[in-house]
């Protein structure tokens, strides 16, 4: 089967798309590595109790998972991925900056699930993103590419960040300030870097409301007759109602 030169040319488009997508994926993770790995600690030294753990782990789950659903349709409905990479990633990334000056646990717990609930607009998208570029045939080799770079950068940053923190000392927030700064710089740098991405614009006009109310019902109905997956779900179900008893506990236990 002969392939046309548009095919050809859209071909050559969507690799040379890939590489902004490598880049993306370093910085971004060697942004929420800097940070990420000592959100719970730093919330503990701000005096944080074993509810107040809870409600950290909880509400930043609840609002990143929850809200998915939304950003992943309405990017569906209207086309386009890029617009909800980059604001999704440049909100996320700005909110590392007044944690910097929090005063206690309550504060910081706030504005990690508001920065949980904005930035999750960029997750499905990008998963989106993902497959819209990548040949089916490639999206396994291409997956496990982004996400061995996406490893390297976020294990590169949070060593970098441990070492920064022991050598500077202080109180939490002089600790906490340099890599703070860093993930909101490379955090908004990533997301720009997707600018060079093009995208078709799409004209359909959209009805939100009802696209979104038979999307939820088609995705119930069709998990109902996937007896498969519904054992998969009740599985990790399980395991993760037992798993988040812990999970507020390990930053407290670590600390102490």
């Amino acid at each position: 089967m002969k392939i046309t030169t548009e095919e050809k040319a859209e071909q050559t488009e969507k690799e040379a798309n890939l590489k902004p997508l490598y880049t993306r994926s370093v910085v971004n993770s060697f942004s929420s590595g800097m940070v990420n790995p000592f959100t719970g600690a730093y919330a503990v030294r701000l005096g944080a109790s074993s509810s107040d753990m809870g409600w950290f782990q909880s509400s930043t789950n609840l609002s990143n998972n929850l809200m998915q659903v939304f950003w992943g349709r309405l990017s569906d409905r209207i086309k386009r991925r890029i617009p909800f990479i980059v604001v999704g990633t440049t909100v996320l990334s700005a909110l590392w900056i007044p944690m910097i000056f929090v005063t206690n646990a309550t504060q910081l717990i706030v504005l990690l699930a508001v920065q949980a609930l904005l930035g999750s607009m960029a997750t499905p998208a990008w998963t989106a993103l993902i497959g819209d570029l990548v040949p089916s045939l490639r999206l396994g080799r291409a997956n496990a590419s982004i996400n061995l770079w996406s490893a390297v950068g976020s294990v590169t940053a949070t060593l970098a960040s441990g070492i920064l923190m022991i050598s500077i000392g202080g109180s939490i927030q002089q600790i906490l300030f340099i890599p703070l700064i860093v993930a909101a710089f490379c955090g908004i740098a990533s997301s720009l870097v997707m600018l060079r991405i093009r995208e078709k614009r799409n004209g359909e006009k959209l009805n939100l409301k009802q696209n979104l109310t038979s999307d939820i019902l088609k995705v119930v109905s069709h998990a109902r007759r996937t007896p498969r997956f519904l054992k998969y779900c009740y599985v990790d179900g399980v395991v993760q109602f037992f798993m988040s008893i812990s999970w507020p506990l390990f930053a407290i236990t670590e600390i102490i």
